[in-house]
């Protein structure tokens, strides 16, 4: 009932074709567009639009938090950019990078001035 009369109004008076195989009435929270939904007084990404960003999926992958993923992955900058974050110097931890076999400069330059580390 109340599709149709929303159907005759977008099609008499807008002047619009509705195409029902796409369209449904249902509550706002069950409902989706362009990869948004709105949740209260909020505007929200749903789950399938988080999971279609790159960037999020490899800071998630590193052990970066939800938030702090989501934060730095949805920002322009490039990856060279990212580099100084928060998020990525999360990620790319001392202990991660010696994982991945690579040798601090560090540790050789304290040992040839004489420092202790």
């Amino acid at each position: 009932m109340r599709m149709r009369s929303i159907t005759r109004y977008l099609h008499t008076q807008l002047k619009l074709m509705v195409n029902p195989a796409k369209s449904k009435v249902a509550p706002l929270s069950e409902c989706s567009f362009l990869g948004f939904t709105i949740k209260g007084k909020k505007i929200r990404w749903t789950a399938k639009a988080l999971a279609n960003f790159t960037k999020i999926k490899h800071l998630l992958a590193l052990g970066v938090s939800l938030k702090t993923a989501i934060q730095h992955g949805v920002s322009s900058k490039s990856y060279w950019h990212m580099a100084r974050t928060p998020a990525v110097q999360q990620a790319l931890s001392n202990a991660w990078l010696k994982a991945q076999g690579l040798v601090s400069v560090k540790d050789p330059w304290c040992k040839a001035q004489g420092y202790t580390t």
